[in-house]
């Protein structure tokens, strides 16, 4: 499994770079209809699946989760299961979408009937599908035909497991000028994630950026000056722009993410970098599950 997950990134760096050369870049100007073709080819092969597959699975949970009754739950999912040999998780079913668990690191999320059902699945579609952005969003695998222009009824994605706490998604986030170490408590945890926001915005913007609150910049003054010598003067305010700089050479994530804001200048940085609307993906790298801020 590790090494069909390693061949599939090398897969995707491989099209990532294919747009640093133009001529290159035009050789491979495809209709979505031959993409999608080449997609199901190779994913075929890093998977074991394929879009006739895909399709047959979906329309069976469709069908299993429109007629199911309690009573015949059981026994539907058996037959599932022994068809396309795999072992399903108890679907997590929100409002307007039902996520199965299909094996291989891969969900299948089924869009209720409505439109805002199948443009949530077009939505996180696209942003799964674009190389441009640097595997920053869950990878999309295959999808239905479109009911309408991208509006579709499933998708099969990368599973990824949610950062629920600021300390997990800190990990993600180092300084040469702030230390870990010093940030020992919830309330400078969300003081430092304050102070990622900015500097993200502070990538995109001029004029007066600030901190949300007097409290958290006396939080950050604190943590900048914690290691200083006796003798060094302490930073009196604080310079986004350098520790933007820093959290760029220092932050391969951060990195990512102000290109993302580059490309979404309207997003709030602050829900990129919310405990649960961010994760890891199958292969450590940060990811942002909601596509609903964009």
């Amino acid at each position: 499994m590790k090494l069909i997950l390693e061949n599939w990134k090398k897969f995707i760096n491989e099209v990532e770079i294919v747009d640093t050369d133009e001529d290159i870049y035009d050789q491979y100007q495809e209709t979505e209809e031959q993409e999608e073709d080449e997609g199901s080819r190779l994913e075929r092969q890093q998977f074991g699946y394929n879009k006739e597959t895909i399709t047959s699975l979906a329309n069976d949970l469709i069908n299993m989760t429109k007629q199911n009754t309690s009573w015949k739950w059981k026994e539907v999912v058996n037959q599932i299961q022994t068809k396309y040999d795999i072992t399903l998780q108890m679907p997590d079913s929100g409002a307007f979408r039902t996520a199965y668990d299909i094996g291989n690191n891969l969900i299948l999320k089924i869009a209720k009937d409505g439109w805002e059902s199948y443009k949530m699945n077009g939505e996180d579609k696209t942003l799964g599908t674009d190389a441009s952005i640097d595997g920053i969003f869950p990878r999309v695998y295959f999808w239905s035909e479109p009911i309408k222009q991208n509006q579709y009824s499933w998708i099969v994605m990368e599973k990824v497991t949610p950062l629920k706490t600021v300390e997990e998604v800190l990990k993600f986030f180092d300084s040469n000028l702030i230390k870990k170490e010093n940030i020992k408590d919830l309330a400078s945890q969300k003081a430092y994630i304050d102070l990622l926001a900015v500097c993200l915005n502070s990538t995109q913007q001029t004029g007066i950026i600030s901190l949300s609150s007097k409290q958290h910049e006396n939080f950050i003054l604190y943590l900048l000056n914690a290691d200083k010598p006796k003798d060094e003067p302490k930073e009196t305010s604080i310079d986004y722009k350098k520790l933007a700089m820093d959290f760029k050479y220092m932050s391969p994530t951060f990195q990512k993410l102000v290109k993302l804001k580059k490309q979404y200048p309207d997003v709030e940085a602050i829900e990129l970098i919310k405990p649960y609307n961010c994760g890891v993906g199958y292969d450590g790298r940060f990811v942002v599950l909601d596509s609903s801020i964009f």
